[in-house]
């Protein structure tokens, strides 16, 4: 018997990216007409007793049923997000399409799901440099740092901005003032250095900006900073290999920003091998 829904993949591996296409066959007449929808996530499942799974909506698509075939063109962007299949003993990560009919108003409405398929879905191109790869470069964000401290940090970091911007254009103005006036009536740069030699003002006023640009930017770092806190506890005892401790009996902190999606590495200089993630409990793994 035919499925009253289905799902048809196809890849044309000439067009990159935007080879991906999906074939929604529907072939129960009682759903033309209905409300139909077509998504694909990007699913992450943890094999733990306390897992952190996770799902990405990477593509929405809304219709009427008007027919027994809907062809939807992915976007580009859904693969160059890199959405890769893995299947370990630890975790895993499949991307699927999800097709609902809403024919239904108190019960579950029909819906049929189907995996990507493989040959469109790539791994990314691993890094040889094995530093990068265990602590790859940050991605700054000023306005999402501003947004994650407390209001009195805030306040100061605008403060600072405000008053070094005001600094530094009055130095340039004074810069500018001493370097096109007689020496007799020059504010802050003299025209001759200690030598009694010529010397430029300006050039003095952009030395000065800098430095004081250099110590606005320091200040506000330390203001940025204040999105957590947190302090490592005495741990009592004797450490060896065998030594397993809780990550809450190691570090205590407050955060005032949403830390999900962070693993933690466990590396004492006395385990042998790689680092490796943990999840709740920190140790050496005597195992390469």
């Amino acid at each position: 018997m035919a499925k009253k829904i289905d799902i048809a993949y196809s890849y044309d591996r000439e067009r990159g990216h935007a080879g991906l296409s999906a074939e929604l066959k529907i072939s129960d007449p009682k759903f033309i007409g209905k409300e139909a929808t077509f998504v694909i996530e990007r699913h992450v499942e943890v094999k733990d007793s306390r897992p952190v799974n996770d799902s990405t909506e990477m593509f929405k698509h809304k219709f009427t049923v008007r027919s027994g075939v809907e062809t939807v063109i992915i976007p580009p962007h859904v693969l160059e997000e890199r959405p890769y299949s893995y299947n370990g003993s630890d975790i895993k990560i499949r991307c699927s399409g999800k097709l609902t009919i809403n024919d239904k108003l108190i019960r579950k409405d029909t819906s049929t799901e189907k995996n990507l398929p493989s040959v469109s879905l790539k791994k990314p191109r691993v890094s040889s440099n094995t530093s990068e790869l265990i602590e790859p470069k940050d991605v700054f964000s000023f306005a999402k740092n501003l947004m994650a401290i407390p209001t009195q940090n805030k306040l100061a970091t605008l403060g600072l901005l405000i008053v070094g911007l005001v600094v530094i254009v009055v130095n340039m103005m004074i810069g500018i003032h001493d370097q096109f006036s007689p020496e007799y009536a020059t504010y802050l740069y003299s025209q001759v250095d200690s030598d009694g030699e010529s010397s430029s003002p300006i050039v003095k006023a952009l030395v000065g900006c800098g430095s004081i640009g250099l110590a606005i930017w320091f200040a506000i770092k330390r203001q940025l900073r204040k999105y957590m806190t947190f302090r490592f506890k005495r741990i009592a005892g004797l450490i060896d290999r065998k030594t397993q401790q809780t990550v809450s009996d190691l570090i205590q902190g407050v955060s005032r920003t949403d830390l999900r999606h962070v693993i933690g590495f466990a590396w004492p200089d006395a385990c042998p091998g790689n680092p490796w993630p943990i999840r709740g409990r920190a140790g050496c793994r005597s195992d390469p």
